[in-house]
C-alpha cells in the first residue's frame, strides 16, 4: 500500500522559489491589499497564484484583502492583533487544489503560520509591523518587478527608546516590533566580540543628532561590530548645537536582551555633552 504524500508534486516547475509581483498596499487600518502575482512555496513544489488561474484553472481575484482582525484564511492565523508587534504574512495554498490561493497573517516570530484546515502550502511575502493600537503601521513596500528584494518604507519613522542617547561607548538600540528579528542562529551574550553573521535585514535608520561642538560624530553599527572604527555610518556635525538628520542603511543582527532574542543595531557618540534621537525609517530584506 503506497504512503499518502504530505504535499503533492506538480507536473512541471518553474524557476526555483522565484516570486513575481504580490506587493503589500496599506488601505486600512487593519487592513491589507495583496496585489497580483505568483510564486513558489517554501518547499519549491507549487506555484501559488493570485489575479490569473493556476495550473488546475482556479482563480483567485485580485486583489486579495487581508484582514487582521478576523481568523483564517486571509486574516490573522490565531489570537488577536498584538500592538507594537511585527508580523509575517504568507501566501497559502492547497497542493491537492481543493482550496482557492488565499494569504495568512502570523507573527514574525513563528517559523510558519497556523494554516487553516485543507492548506499544506505556504510563502512568506512580507512583513508589516502594528502601531500601540494593534492596527497596521502606514506605509508601504517598494519593489522591483520579478524580485524577492523588497523594502518597506514607513510613511512616519517610527522612534526607538534613544530619544536623547549620549552614550561614548556602543550600546544597544532595540529594534524590537520595529524591524523582524533575522533568521534564529545569531544569538550572542552582551559581552564583545559579537562574532555575528551579517543578518538578511538592513533597518533605514533616521538619526536627528546634536553635535556639542564641531566636528563631532555619531557613529552606527550591527553587534557584531565593536570599536576600532568598526561602524557602518557615520554623521559628522558642521557646526556646535545644530541637528544634523540623516537616513543610513545599517545591518540588523540578534541580541538576547533581557532573555529576549531581539534585533538589534549600536551607536555611539563622541562627546557626553552630544544627544542623538533614532528612528527607524524603514528595512529592506530578501524573500
Amino acid at each position: 500500500m503506497a504512503t499518502p504524500q504530505v504535499q503533492n508534486d506538480p507536473i512541471y516547475n518553474l524557476p526555483f522559489l522565484y516570486i513575481t509581483g504580490l506587493q503589500l498596499l496599506y488601505p486600512a487600518s487593519q487592513t491589507l491589499d495583496l496585489t497580483a502575482g505568483q510564486c513558489r512555496d517554501s518547499n519549491d513544489v507549487m506555484d501559488l497564484v493570485i489575479g490569473s488561474p493556476n495550473f488546475a484553472g482556479q482563480l483567485t481575484p485580485a486583489p486579495v484583502s487581508i484582514y487582521i482582525g478576523a481568523n483564517g484564511l486571509n486574516g490573522l492565523d490565531t489570537g488577536s492583533p498584538a500592538a507594537n508587534t511585527m508580523y509575517s504574512i504568507f501566501l497559502i495554498g492547497d497542493s491537492r487544489y481543493y482550496q482557492p490561493t488565499g494569504a495568512i497573517v502570523s507573527l514574525a516570530s513563528n517559523t510558519q503560520p497556523l494554516m487553516p484546515l485543507g492548506y499544506d502550502s505556504y510563502r512568506l511575502i512580507g512583513y508589516w509591523p502594528t502601531d500601540g493600537s494593534a492596527n497596521f503601521v502606514v506605509g508601504d513596500i517598494a519593489y522591483s518587478a520579478n524580485s524577492s528584494y523588497r523594502r518597506m518604507i514607513y510613511s512616519t519613522p517610527i522612534a526607538t527608546p534613544i530619544a536623547s542617547g549620549s552614550s561614548t561607548s556602543y550600546a544597544t538600540v532595540n529594534l524590537t516590533g520595529i524591524v523582524p528579528i533575522v533568521e534564529p542562529g545569531a544569538e550572542s551574550t552582551n559581552t564583545p566580540p559579537f562574532p555575528l553573521p551579517i543578518g538578511n535585514f538592513i533597518a533605514q535608520i533616521y538619526t536627528s543628532y546634536v553635535p556639542n561642538a564641531a566636528g563631532n560624530n555619531l557613529q552606527l553599527a550591527g553587534v557584531y561590530k565593536d570599536g576600532g572604527g568598526n561602524f557602518q555610518a557615520q554623521i559628522t556635525g558642521q557646526v556646535g548645537s545644530v541637528p544634523v538628520t540623516t537616513v543610513s542603511d545599517v545591518w540588523v543582527n540578534n541580541l538576547v536582551v533581557s532573555s529576549v532574542l531581539s534585533p538589534v543595531i549600536r551607536y555611539k557618540v563622541s562627546s557626553a555633552s552630544d544627544t542623538v534621537a533614532i528612528s527607524v525609517a524603514g528595512f529592506s530584506y530578501a524573500l
